[in-house]
């Protein structure tokens, strides 16, 4: 068999039904009991459409950090880049919010930001960027030819 499809499930436990052997009916189409047992018991219980494939959902990490505190740890960590999740945990527990070293560090390796020199190369390139805006401003109004 293929594709375990709704229509192949249904064959295999009409097959099993009529043999009253669901090892022999696994064998020929090729399945483990386990599955076997895991569609007929779904079918079972909500019929034909208990055999229509289940879409999986992303799983939910219950102890992510939220976004709003994401930013708020990102602002921490650019404000000082030579501070650590150690620090910035102690300056997070100041405002009131609980957030472990562990959860910090993961923020800022997910960002790319999970060491002090990336962090300082964060902020140089970030103020490099503002400089220039400033200077092209004031040759836009300097040169008569620009």
């Amino acid at each position: 068999m293929d594709k375990f499809t709704p229509e192949n499930r249904y064959l295999v436990i009409k097959y099993a039904l009529e043999t009253n052997n669901v090892s022999k009916a696994c064998k020929f189409f090729g399945i483990s009991r386990t599955s076997y047992y895991k569609c007929y018991n779904r079918y079972q219980k909500m019929g034909i459409e208990g055999l229509e494939d289940i879409p999986r959902s992303k799983p939910k990490m219950p102890n992510k950090v939220p976004k709003y505190i994401e930013k708020i740890i990102i602002r921490l960590a650019l404000k000082s880049p030579k501070d650590g999740p150690k620090r910035i945990c102690y300056e997070l527990q100041d405002m009131g919010i609980d957030v472990g070293e562990t959860g910090i560090y993961n923020v800022l390796k997910r960002n790319d930001l999970n060491t002090a020199s990336k962090r300082m190369d964060y902020t140089n390139r970030s103020e490099i960027k503002f400089n220039k805006k400033k200077r092209t401003d004031k040759i836009i109004r300097v040169s008569p030819f620009f």
